[in-house]
């Protein structure tokens, strides 16, 4: 039988959990490590929502990208989505950061859902990744990440050519100075500050701003088929956890 520990040492052989930033807090959420697992459903959140399609579906565990307790809590009351976790006795794992920087993580998965293959780490940072493209334009660059991702973009006026790019999913904003020092041409991430479309112009680099739902979401069918190849005894299904941005068309 299957536990939620085996479920956790498996993600940790994928993406270890010793590899998160200090600031993190990816591993263990709530439950009992003991607890035999039948159904797992994957999501990028935790919301009260998705603790209610878990419920529906019968799942002992529920794998998060974003952890359910990031901060501090100074109380667990009964109007909390911890204590709500908590009382269903569903067992939470959370991979965040490491899941992001892990060979077949979440900035790796952007990549190719893009379509490049020829990348690598960068020295200068653990979340940033380089990708070697194909000459592309700046406008081409732009409408690609729009369709494959399937969403509207920000982006700053800067036309080139681009053959190098940088990349961090999310909230990539500390990464974004790291792909200028590399060189590269474009640098395209979840969300980013305004000063920093500023800088990009300044820099001359490219800068794609594609959403963090979008640019992390797809991880979710990713880890889902990693769990079903390993597991294929469990029940693994992703979450249909939507956007909580909504776009004005």
């Amino acid at each position: 039988m299957i536990k939620v520990s085996d479920i956790y040492s498996f993600i940790d052989s994928v993406a270890p959990f010793e590899s998160q930033a200090d600031f993190d807090n990816s591993g263990y959420m709530t439950g009992d490590k003991n607890a035999l697992v039948k159904r797992i459903l994957v999501s990028l959140d935790l919301t009260s929502s998705v603790l209610t399609e878990a419920k529906e579906f019968g799942a002992d565990l529920i794998v998060t990208h974003h952890p359910l307790i990031f901060n501090p809590l100074e109380n667990v009351m009964s109007n909390s989505l911890a204590y709500k976790v908590i009382s269903s006795g569903i067992s939470i794992i959370s991979a965040h950061t490491n899941l992001d920087i892990a060979e077949n993580g979440v900035n790796a998965t952007l990549i190719e859902t893009l379509g490049f293959k020829n990348y690598f780490n960068s020295d200068k940072d653990p979340f940033l990744k380089i990708a070697e493209v194909e000459p592309i334009s700046s406008k081409k660059l732009i409408s690609l990440v729009s369709e494959k991702l399937n969403t509207s973009v920000q982006h700053n006026s800067v036309k080139k050519t681009v053959k190098t790019v940088g990349f961090c999913s999310g909230a990539g904003s500390p990464c974004f100075y790291s792909a200028i020092e590399e060189g590269a041409d474009a640098f395209i991430t979840g969300e980013a500050k305004y000063n920093m479309f500023i800088d990009a112009d300044e820099s001359n680099i490219l800068l794609i701003a594609a959403g963090h739902y979008e640019t992390e979401n797809i991880i979710v069918p990713v880890l889902c088929e990693m769990l079903k190849k390993q597991f294929p005894e469990i029940e693994v299904k992703p979450s249909n956890e939507k956007n909580p941005v909504v776009y004005k068309n």
